[in-house]
């Protein structure tokens, strides 16, 4: 589950998303966590009960998610969650090293101080949960820092204009993020995250381009080399 901080923001935003908005939402989640793993069957009817909504919003709220491949559907089976594998790992990373790459290079391009006021902001909340979760091991704080990583890497691409390229990211994102929640523990090699988080962050503030697209690609083969060792010993 997430933190109180999470449920909080979640309440705050709920009025303002349509159904499909809300069970889609929920659902991502719950892939992208664990909670539900690849495989699992996804029933229709279970889960219109579940949300108190039409069988047709559930379908909408499936639909986005089998086209954001968190979901696969199959005649005479229906809808389940995606499948993880080693393979499908390597796909993910490749494209969102593409598609970052190419977000954080448009957003260096356009900064300005509103952007670096934001982004500082990002990584002054990651940098303390870095500590908490990394550093000191706490488990319990998982979740905000889950919720701090991905608001520090939004901000890094929050200046770029590509609309489209933003979205097809935050798909990849998500994916990316499934195979991260598999890491149960801080291993001794993600002890080096909270050093390229700063790295990234300085390289950003100084505009140092290559340096930051750089650092960024190393970023995220880091975390694909930890998951890939999780798979394998899975």
């Amino acid at each position: 589950g997430g933190s109180a901080q999470d449920m909080s923001n979640s309440a705050a935003v709920a009025p303002k998303m349509t159904a499909f908005e809300r069970v889609e939402a929920e659902l991502r989640d719950r892939i992208i966590s664990g909670r539900l793993a690849g495989g699992t069957r996804l029933h229709v009817d279970a889960l219109r009960h579940e949300f108190g909504v039409s069988t047709s919003t559930v379908r909408e709220a499936l639909s986005r998610l089998l086209a954001g491949a968190l979901v696969e559907s199959q005649p005479n089976i229906g809808f389940t969650v995606a499948p993880l594998t080693r393979a499908d790992c390597l796909d993910v990373a490749r494209a969102r090293e593409l598609l970052e790459l190419e977000a954080l290079r448009d957003s260096l391009a356009r900064r300005n101080d509103v952007w670096e006021a934001q982004l500082a902001g990002a990584y002054h909340l990651l940098a303390r949960a870095d500590r908490r979760f990394i550093l000191d091991g706490d488990i319990a704080a998982e979740p905000e820092w889950r919720a701090r990583n991905l608001a520090f890497h939004d901000a890094m691409v929050a200046a770029c204009t590509n609309r489209h390229l933003l979205n097809f990211r935050r798909i990849c994102n998500y994916n990316s993020e499934r195979y991260r929640a598999l890491l149960p523990v801080v291993t001794r090699a993600a002890r080096a995250v909270p050093d390229e988080h700063r790295a990234l962050f300085d390289s950003a503030i100084e505009g140092r381009v290559d340096d930051c697209l750089g650092i960024m690609r190393s970023h995220i083969s880091t975390t694909v080399r930890l998951v890939i060792d999780q798979l394998r010993e899975g």
